[in-house]
């Protein structure tokens, strides 16, 4: 459960990601770390350790949403290591190979799942259903990702029909201290809260917002915990630039050496 989408703007892609989650599970914040030689930034969940977006110095970025296919239910690693792994891989071996091997997919071990990597060079988008594995070429342009544990088709449909109409309106937003958070993120929706991006139901809700510019020499990432979403999800006060403050944000510079690299996605 939860919404990405990708805005293009004029000297970056700009990754908006609310994080859909029961409410009891906890999350740790930002981290930064070294995995394999690759310099990684992500917010860290607080059960499993792994992430659902993250960012790393060769100027890729990959988000994970779960899906809900009907599957065979017996115990599976956890999906949240995938996103750091796809980041930290031998980039000399073509991404298709790897998520096929035993460092990717490997075994079918993973619960299904739709797995998205940006970069300036090229986005793809992985969908494994539990039995099938597809991988197709981001469209250019601004898109929206999303995934629903409820009435899966239902809400998405609503989901993309709020982000066409936040494009046609001229992509409205918040903007203070350089950032840029767009309204479509923050802002209830007439569907009800249950269907909304900025999603609540009894159980779960949206728990975080993670935002990634990325820029051609380096990635900034914006973080807004559970604490500064309770406003939004009580209605008031209108999110304003008083909730853009309260962002934690961190720069990753890209590696000199890799900002010019092509990366072998074939």
């Amino acid at each position: 459960m939860c919404t990405v989408s990708i805005v293009n703007r004029s000297d970056s892609i700009l990754v908006t990601m609310n994080r859909d989650e029961r409410r009891e599970r906890s999350e740790e914040g930002m981290f930064s770390y070294r995995k394999q030689g690759v310099d990684l930034l992500f917010p860290r969940d607080g059960l499993a350790g792994g992430s659902w977006i993250a960012c790393s110095e060769r100027g890729e970025l990959a988000c994970l949403l779960n899906r809900y296919d009907d599957v065979e239910q017996r115990e599976r690693p956890s999906r949240g290591a995938l996103v750091l792994d796809v980041l930290s891989r031998d980039a000399d071996i073509p991404l298709c190979d790897w998520l096929l091997s035993g460092s990717g997919l490997g075994a079918c071990r993973y619960a299904p799942f739709t797995l998205l990597l940006i970069s300036h060079r090229q986005s793809l988008r992985l969908d494994w259903d539990g039995k099938i594995s597809t991988l197709t070429e981001v469209p250019c342009g601004n898109s929206l990702a999303s995934s629903s544990s409820e009435r899966w088709h239902e809400v998405l449909n609503y989901r993309e029909h709020c982000f066409q109409r936040w494009l046609t309106r001229g992509q409205p937003g918040m903007e203070a201290a350089g950032i840029f958070m767009p309204n479509v993120h923050v802002e209830p929706g007439e569907g009800g809260p249950e269907n909304a991006i900025l999603m609540a139901r009894e159980a779960t809700h949206s728990k975080s917002i993670t935002q990634i510019e990325l820029g051609i020499d380096h990635s900034e990432m914006r973080y807004w915990n559970e604490a500064a979403l309770t406003t939004l999800e009580q209605g008031e006060p209108k999110p304003d630039e008083a909730f853009i403050l309260l962002a934690e944000r961190q720069t990753l510079r890209h590696a000199a050496s890799l900002q010019h690299q092509e990366v072998n996605y074939a």
